[in-house]
């Protein structure tokens, strides 16, 4: 069985974060353990307080968490702190895991940044060379990039400035397209699309989530960066499709395949 380490926020949903991480993991047939970040009180209306932890508790839970689990691949997700950043990157390069997968939770579903400037440039510095894939929704992306996306040609030259940031591959989440879904994979040097029709449900919360974790999962069973997008993006359209209705937003369904 494949070991999946998920650093991230806790979400008191269940829809994202560390919850949803696990239920996907869970699914692929994988062990999921964590180290959380932040404590968030939140629903799919919307994010009421976020604690983030002391860098000594992540350091810790880290620390113990590897001391007899070595992951074959780890997933990061909200980090919070310049403080937090410079843990987790110091402890990844001390494991010597080559696996990342980084989900760059840095703008809020409102459009508000979650890092505050000297964190975000922290972030850049020494979250972004760990990544074997990058998987930055398009304000992330503009966010990390500098630079504007209108357009889907404007994603694949976004893609290519993050693919040198990075020395990895960049999925950018097509979502906020206005005409479609599609999503970009640029690899090795080739912009390879991924065409999806938008489905048309409020049932979208935590999508960003499992299809990171997923693509974790993925990965870490051997198969390719490309191959990895494919299946990853597969699971979560039946996660939508499957979602739970909720007041405000739905939340998808991580475990629809078990009926």
């Amino acid at each position: 069985m494949k070991k999946i380490l998920s650093i991230a926020r806790s979400d008191s949903s269940g829809g994202g974060g560390i919850q949803g991480d696990i239920k996907t993991i869970t699914v692929h047939k994988a062990f999921a353990a964590t180290v959380l970040t932040a404590v968030t009180a939140q629903n799919s209306k919307g994010i009421r307080d976020v604690i983030n932890l002391t860098p000594e508790m992540v350091k810790l839970q880290f620390d113990t968490v590897i001391s007899n689990f070595m992951p074959d691949c780890i997933k990061l997700g909200m980090l919070g702190t310049s403080e937090i950043i410079d843990i987790v990157a110091d402890k990844i390069k001390e494991l010597g895991v080559n696996e990342i997968v980084v989900d760059p939770v840095l703008v809020s579903n409102r459009g508000e940044i979650m890092l505050d400037d000297e964190a975000l440039e922290r972030y850049k510095e020494r979250i972004l060379p760990l990544a074997h894939v990058l998987i930055p929704n398009i304000p992330e992306a503009e966010l990390l990039s500098g630079c504007k996306i209108e357009e889907m040609s404007d994603m694949v030259k976004t893609a290519e400035k993050l693919a040198d940031m990075t020395g990895g591959s960049i999925l950018i989440k097509g979502g906020h397209l206005p005409s479609c879904a599609d999503d970009l994979l640029y690899t090795k040097g080739e912009a390879i699309w991924f065409a999806q029709p938008r489905v048309e449900t409020r049932n979208t919360f935590g999508v960003g989530c499992a299809f990171s974790a997923a693509m974790c999962c993925y990965i870490a069973e051997g198969f390719s960066v490309r191959s990895s997008a494919s299946f990853a993006k597969k699971y979560v359209l039946g996660a939508i499709k499957n979602g739970i209705p909720l007041e405000g937003r739905g939340v998808i369904n991580h475990m629809y395949e078990l009926k």
